[in-house]
């Protein structure tokens, strides 16, 4: 990771963040780490997203929007479901254990 790269990553965060804030408002708060477990699971979300998942597939968006090289659709998609997944999930298991 170069200085270069924090621009980039910047953006990850920020998206991450913004669709995070949803996930959590939809999957009814109560979680644990709150808010900040929910951005760093969409964070991972959406690296994995755009890292991992979409040069395995051969099937992509005719004129996807970037910014500062992030697939913001790619990337907003990988970041809501992992956000959603850890506050649904993490909100199930912690109500039982009340």
């Amino acid at each position: 990771m170069t200085l270069d790269d924090l621009p980039r990553i910047l953006v990850m965060v920020v998206l991450a963040a913004l669709l995070a804030y949803f996930a959590d408002l939809l999957a009814g708060g109560r979680v644990p780490l709150g808010f900040f477990g929910a951005v760093l699971f969409g964070l991972a979300g959406a690296w994995i997203a755009s890292e991992v998942i979409r040069p395995r597939i051969p099937m992509t968006l005719p004129k996807e929007p970037t910014f500062d090289g992030v697939a913001l659709v790619t990337a907003g998609i990988g970041a809501f479901i992992f956000s959603f997944a850890w506050c649904v999930l993490t909100s199930r298991v912690a109500r039982r254990w009340r």
